[in-house]
């Protein structure tokens, strides 16, 4: 057990020195860059099923996700809800 953890510690200290230099050599300019073109991708939809397709499209493959889901929150009935996004709409967005 305490060789297992320690194992596991040593790996995330491996993973987290990969990922600074990963970070260093991509610059932090780069990382600025890449989020305003992915705010002016996302801010170009024009209905809700268009952003949908963005905000999924986009959040998945900054954060490296097969899976999302995107919160909203109703002001007026103060209620969180989500819509769901996959394949079928997917099939509809391609088709129009």
């Amino acid at each position: 057990m305490c060789l297992q953890l320690l194992c596991m510690n040593v790996q995330l200290k491996l993973e987290r020195m990969q990922l600074a230099q990963a970070l260093r050599a991509k610059g932090p300019a780069s990382e600025v860059a890449d989020l305003i073109q992915m705010v002016n991708r996302i801010h170009k939809h024009k209905n809700l099923k268009s952003l949908m397709a963005g905000l999924f499209k986009e959040i998945s493959t900054f954060f490296d996700f097969k899976d999302i889901c995107i919160m909203f929150h109703d002001d007026e009935k103060d209620q969180l809800y989500t819509i769901t996004y996959g394949d079928a709409e997917d099939i509809e967005l391609a088709n129009q």
